[in-house]
Formats: structure tokens, C-alpha cells, sequence
């Protein structure tokens, strides 16, 4: 199995973030906007921290490393449902167009 595919667990827990909950870590202090989003997403409360964006696959479709300025080009991505894994904190986002 890739090793940066989200694991079936996580994956459980992230359907959790479709009813409104937040789990893990952080994230409850990460903030995501615009939500949905169109070609770039900005998170708050990040640094230096590396990234992962999954679809509802489980599947890795974009990662990277923050710096001062977080922000994510979406521009590769269809319209649709992901999460944004920062360490062991998860969130969802649209994306729409």
C-alpha cells in the first residue's frame, strides 16, 4: 500500500469532519478559506509545517510544506471533496467552479 495514502482509519475519522466535528491535534485552530474554494485555499495557523491533500479515495492528489504565507494552488484539482492533513490534524474543503 503507498505509504502516503490516507489509512482506512483516517479516512473513518475524516467522514467524522462531514458532520461538523473536528479531530486531531491542531485542528481545531486551523482555519480554511475560502471554503469552498476555487483555485487557491489559504489555512491559518500554520508554519513551516508540510501538507497533504487527499480525495475521497484516500488518495494523495497534492502535498507540499507551508511557510510564513499558507496557502494552497488548486488549480490541478477538479471540483469536489478533500481533506487537508497537516501532521496528525484533518480538515475538509471544497472545491467548487
Amino acid at each position: 500500500k503507498d505509504n502516503q495514502a490516507l489509512q482506512k482509519s483516517d479516512l473513518d475519522q475524516s467522514w467524522d469532519l462531514i458532520g461538523g466535528l473536528n479531530l486531531g491535534g491542531s485542528v481545531n485552530e486551523l482555519t480554511l478559506y475560502p471554503n469552498p474554494a476555487q483555485d487557491m485555499l489559504f489555512v491559518l495557523g500554520v508554519e513551516n509545517q508540510s501538507y497533504q491533500v487527499i480525495n475521497t479515495l484516500g488518495e494523495q492528489v497534492l502535498k507540499g510544506q507551508f511557510a510564513s504565507d499558507a496557502q494552497i494552488s488548486l488549480h490541478t484539482l477538479s471540483s469536489g471533496v478533500y481533506f487537508l492533513k497537516i501532521g496528525q490534524s484533518t480538515k475538509r474543503f471544497v472545491i467548487s467552479r
